[in-house]
């Protein structure tokens, strides 16, 4: 039934493709149209190449559009805004529920008129992202080989794909391999700082030593147990008395309360109160960090946060562990089945799905404990 359905939407969605193409578009001369509308942490291992885009010899006299999630436009607005002239932001949701929005979005990008493309996703997919290579009528098109949904042969939608590698490797390897042969310039040093110079909501009053704890995950079978942060919080509590910050966006509200309700330790409850500079200035001057696989652990590894994060073991080597070279400071924990086939089988983890999100769950709170503890002994 489910095939059947997605089936269905895929045919609804590709009616509304060749009616948005069939507009008309008149051709714009020195424009260039990024299309990064992936998530928060995908969004944060790529910003700092806008630059490089940006004062390249190829298109510093180019007009830039970014295509970009609104999930992470308060960061963009805050860091990232003078990178590029225009941004056409994209309700993803929406874009995949509903039809009228999901046009009206395609063709706002056709009559763009656009000279040229740059698909800046690994993980390419026709219903969110190919669909505006498509719909763009253009002969340069360039993307990143060879990582497609497998919904359609999509190869054909570009001039050119980059080779960036297809084993197991860190994304920003694979972002940077793009962008250096985009521009023709590789880049020396490859971060994700975030630089806080002239930051407008870097104010706010927070106690002298901390801790951030993140408890919601954006996905339910990606969540860890309530019982084990609050075995954590505890732990750190009684043992360094730190302050404890939980926080998280509107969506991680209930996530942060199932803790609360397991604790009789005052905290600090940011969650779904702060913007996401707010948040980073949070993070910026905190002990450590602990959080699940989500895009806040790339967000404290931007204000060089020290981050003990949590993995199922899923997309292993792509974000995570996280390169020393990158950011010294980020302990990824798995689970030991994880750990066991990495020993032991590591050829299977080119499968990107061989675990659940739900071996997160896997992970007992005395794994985490010595990475708190070498944290705060060696601050």
């Amino acid at each position: 039934m489910k095939k059947f359905k997605n089936q269905i939407a895929l045919a609804l969605y590709k009616m509304v493709l060749l009616l948005a193409r069939s507009s008309s578009a008149k051709r714009s001369d020195k424009t260039l149209l990024l299309i990064k509308n992936d998530e928060i942490g995908d969004y944060i291992l790529f910003r700092n190449f806008l630059k490089d885009i940006r004062h390249s010899e190829k298109y510093k006299n180019h007009k830039i559009t970014l295509l970009g999630n609104i999930i992470w436009k308060q960061l963009f607005d805050e860091f990232d805004s003078k990178d590029v002239d225009e941004v056409i932001w994209m309700q993803k949701k929406k874009f995949q529920k509903e039809l009228s929005y999901r046009y009206s979005l395609l063709k706002k990008v056709r009559k763009k008129g656009f000279a040229e493309v740059i698909n800046c996703i690994y993980s390419r997919n026709i219903l969110n992202d190919e669909c505006f290579v498509s719909v763009i009528s253009c002969k340069n098109k360039t993307g990143m080989a060879n990582n497609s949904d497998g919904l359609v042969n999509s190869d054909g939608f570009y001039s050119q794909l980059v080779d960036v590698g297809r084993g197991i490797e860190f994304d920003i390897y694979k972002n940077e391999k793009l962008i250096s042969y985009i521009t023709g310039k590789a880049k020396n040093e490859l971060h994700t700082s975030v630089l806080f110079d002239g930051v407008t909501s870097d104010k706010m009053d927070k106690a002298k030593k901390y801790c951030v704890i993140f408890a919601g995950a954006g996905k339910q079978d990606k969540l860890w147990p309530p019982e084990y942060f609050a075995e954590i919080i505890t732990y750190i509590h009684k043992k360094y008395k730190l302050d404890i910050y939980l926080c998280g966006g509107p969506g991680d509200v209930k996530d942060s309360e199932a803790v609360k309700l397991l604790i009789n330790i005052p905290v600090h409850d940011y969650t779904g109160k702060t913007t996401m500079p707010q948040s980073l200035n949070i993070l910026k001057d905190a002990e450590f960090m602990l959080s699940v696989d989500t895009g806040s652990v790339h967000m404290g590894a931007g204000v060089q946060c020290p981050v003990i994060a949590l993995y199922s073991g899923r997309d292993y080597g792509r974000f995570a562990p996280y390169p020393q070279a990158v950011f010294d400071k980020f302990y990824s924990i798995f689970s030991d089945n994880v750990d066991q086939l990495v020993k032991e089988r590591p050829d299977e983890l080119n499968d990107p799905n061989i675990f659940p999100f739900s071996e997160i769950r896997n992970i007992p709170p005395a794994k985490v404990m010595p990475y708190i503890e070498l944290l705060i002994t060696n601050a």
